[in-house]
């Protein structure tokens, strides 16, 4: 019998690059500077992000490791202080570097594999105290949660009926659902709108670790490292803090902007972070109509179910027959989508075979776990 994951639901970090003073270092690999990357980066507090992590990754040096990877390089002319530049060595660290104990996430306990690593790869040379006091960026937070499938595909669902509505490309989201990549998604990593938009999805770990790595999936660092857990029905929440001038105006009490201090957060000023991700993207949970219970509904949505019941039951109708017949002559496109949208709810939660008081509450705990108000 497969273990259960046991730190569902705490907030941690999931990925992040780190920055260190190459003066800093007792010694670094010098191999890396056969790829330094030449290029002004205070552009990573203000400037054109796409363009630097472009630079990045095709500068950086890839560890290939049993399953998983580790990034580094070497930065020249880094913004390190007012009116000061260092060249730095970067490194792109990751919960998979952690391999039975990825589930935890980067955290104060965890950070010593880390940099173990690091040493062991011979990349630097540093005491543990510089490597804590190095400086953060791109730093991805994340929670999981455990949902059945079909409760899984409600909270998508009421996400996606829920976002706000945008024209611009860096807001309103993207929905997949896909047989190996089942989740929602709002913004881009690149985006240079991170403050009132910043990268956040929602995505099945399940299905990630039952698919290849050749599918964009990690099946083998799951068969590798996971082999003992069950995460058949995980769940993430992520999202992306860019830099300082983002975590600044986060206001979550740092003020030396290093990755202790990071690691160090509350549980309150993390949850916060993600909380304010997701009510970026979308609107008052107070207006959903997706996760009422039927005692809870409208007149008008208890005509609809009604309707259904009555279609289904009496008349012997699928459901998809039903809805047809339900939507026929509802020329406007939009309008028709959403009463689609609300007619399978109404099946889901009324009519299939679904104890919804579990279901319902279920999905509810999620949403007041990542802060959606």
């Amino acid at each position: 019998m497969k273990a259960k994951i046991n730190n569902l639901g705490q907030c941690s970090i999931d990925s992040l690059k780190i920055r260190i003073e190459t003066t800093h270092l007792k010694s670094y690999n010098k191999e890396l500077n056969k790829t330094i990357v030449s290029y002004d980066l205070k552009n990573i507090e203000s400037g054109n992000l796409e363009e630097i992590e472009d630079i990045f990754k095709q500068k950086k040096n890839r560890y290939q490791l049993d399953g998983f990877s580790l990034y580094a390089s070497i930065v020249e002319n880094v913004t390190v202080g007012l009116n000061r530049k260092a060249d730095c060595l970067m490194l792109l660290i990751n919960s998979k570097q952690l391999a039975e104990r990825y589930f935890e996430g980067i955290t104060l306990n965890t950070l010593p594999v880390i940099f173990n690593l690091v040493k062991s790869l011979n990349i630097l040379d540093c005491d543990y105290d510089t490597f804590l006091n190095s400086s953060p960026t791109d730093i991805d937070f994340k929670k999981d949660y455990e949902l059945e499938l079909d409760e899984y595909k409600e909270l998508i669902d009421g996400c996606d009926l829920m976002t706000k509505e945008s024209n611009k490309s860096h807001f309103g989201n993207n929905v997949f659902r896909e047989k190996t990549n089942y989740g929602i998604q709002w913004s881009k990593r690149e985006t240079t709108k991170f403050l009132q938009a910043p990268f956040t999805k929602i995505y099945h770990k399940g299905f990630e670790f039952i698919t290849s790595g050749k599918d964009k999936g990690s099946k083998e660092f799951a068969d590798r490292y996971l082999s003992h857990l069950d995460f058949s029905n995980v769940l993430r929440i992520e999202t992306q803090v860019k830099n300082k001038h983002h975590l600044n105006r986060l206001k979550i009490g740092l003020n030396d902007f290093t990755l202790i201090e990071l690691l160090s957060l509350s549980e309150e000023n993390k949850d916060k972070i993600l909380s304010k991700a997701i009510n970026s993207h979308l609107s008052k949970r107070t207006k959903s109509l997706t996760f009422k219970n039927k005692s809870n509904l409208t007149p008008s949505n208890q005509m609809h179910l009604n309707s259904l019941l009555g279609l289904i039951y009496d008349a012997k109708f699928s459901f998809k027959r039903a809805s047809n017949l339900l939507l026929n002559n509802i020329e406007n496109d939009s309008s028709k989508s959403l009463k689609k949208k609300l007619l399978i709810e109404l099946y889901n939660d009324h009519i299939k075979d679904t104890n919804y008081d579990v279901k319902s509450s279920k999905v509810e705990s999620i949403l007041d776990g990542i802060g959606w108000f």
